[in-house]
């Protein structure tokens, strides 16, 4: 969850639709405080649910303004994602594929890499409001080899 200056919350969460099924990544926001919240919920992965999607992480980067990140296998390969929103999360840009580094570490290719690597993805903000994504990535979620990455915005 996070909070803006003015007090607007978004919670970002992840699960599945059904039993056994692929994870999702949706977002609530409120605007008093977390008394009450939107409904629906909006969902911030493609809603053909094609990929396994987990381990959100999100910032505000501003009033109004907040990033959500996650980490999703589709195709084969894992990548981390961010989408964006300024008016408090009741509108969200497109999806950007921010693990965009196609070397530098054995797991890593051109489509991504092999799979989370401990699962604990942060987002931290700038002074001047730009946000750093961090998280671990490697050849799958219980072996090595695996290592950091970041990716913050310009």
């Amino acid at each position: 969850m996070a909070s803006d200056p003015t007090g607007a919350l978004v919670l970002e969460y992840t699960g599945a639709t059904a039993v056994g099924g692929n994870g999702h990544v949706w977002v609530r926001r409120s605007s008093d405080g977390g008394i009450t919240w939107s409904s629906p919920r909006t969902e911030l992965t493609p809603a053909s649910g094609t990929g396994n999607a987990s381990f959100p992480a999100d910032a505000a980067t501003g009033t109004g303004a907040f990033t959500a990140i996650w980490q999703e296998g589709r195709g084969g390969a894992w990548n981390t994602y961010a989408r964006t929103t300024t008016d408090g999360g009741v509108t969200w840009s497109a999806e950007v594929r921010i693990s965009d580094a196609s070397s530098g570490a054995p797991y890593k290719t051109a489509a991504g890499y092999g799979g989370p690597y401990g699962d604990y993805p942060s987002l931290s903000v700038t002074s001047t409001g730009k946000a750093i994504g961090a998280w671990g990535e490697g050849v799958s979620f219980s072996s090595g080899p695996g290592g950091i990455w970041v990716n913050r915005q310009t």
